[in-house]
């Protein structure tokens, strides 16, 4: 898709003003995965900010640099998206490039405090029974329709590598999905560019809360998803 659609399409504005811009390809949030075409985002993490990586993102054919603010120590050649809600834009442009692998699949999410894996692959397996061909995402792997597990490194990927893989698993005839989501994962916009048919609240026990900082903070990140809930 091409930059200045998918600017038009989310918002923000483009430095410099640059016509119709590059062809976007790809999204990703590692500057060390960025490749010719791709988009990079960055954005604050738990130990460094991704504006110290932007050159480096840049150097390895980086189409545009989506940024909360205008990063100053960039080269003028290099295309910047300024976005105030870049982190959730960053997963809706994935969704965008990929052609919204999403939209036309039947969307379960699970979150609570324990019991994702297990009420995750229960809904996959009711999925699978019923005709379905589900991806089963979270702590134990990542199963897409081939049968094929992928290792997680999270519960739950970050927003471009989600849309990546959903669009695997559209590729291989899926048609459903049941995925852990964790309260990490809604504080950071991991399932932006997803809107989900049902939702399953398992608990919810003290937890996280050196991330979190306090119960409430918790209980309201967890509250989040209950707002990407189609009509």
């Amino acid at each position: 898709m091409q930059l200045v659609e998918l600017v038009e399409r989310l918002g923000g504005s483009l430095l410099p003003n640059a016509g119709a811009g590059p062809r976007v390809t790809g999204v990703h949030l590692d500057s060390r995965r960025v490749g010719a075409g791709d988009l990079f985002a960055a954005l604050s993490g738990t130990k460094q900010h991704g504006q110290r990586h932007a050159c480096d993102a840049f150097l390895r054919g980086a189409a545009v640099v989506l940024a909360p603010r205008a990063i100053e120590n960039l080269p003028p050649v290099v295309p910047q998206w300024i976005h105030a809600d870049a982190r959730r834009v960053a997963g809706l442009a994935a969704s965008l490039v990929h052609d919204e692998p999403a939209s036309g699949m039947f969307t379960c999410a699970v979150t609570g405090t324990n019991g994702k894996t297990t009420t995750a692959h229960l809904v996959g397996h009711l999925l699978k029974c019923a005709g379905r061909r589900p991806a089963v995402l979270g702590t134990a792997g990542n199963r897409l329709a081939d049968g094929v597990l992928w290792p997680s490194t999270h519960t739950t990927p970050d927003a471009p590598e989600l849309q990546r893989l959903l669009a695997r698993h559209r590729a291989l005839g899926g048609d459903s999905l049941a995925m852990e989501v964790s309260s990490h994962a809604l504080d950071q916009e991991r399932t932006a560019g997803v809107d989900f048919d049902v939702v399953i609240f398992t608990n919810l026990t003290r937890d996280h809360l050196d991330y979190h900082g306090d119960f409430e903070a918790y209980a309201a990140a967890k509250e989040r998803l209950f707002r990407t809930l189609r009509p």
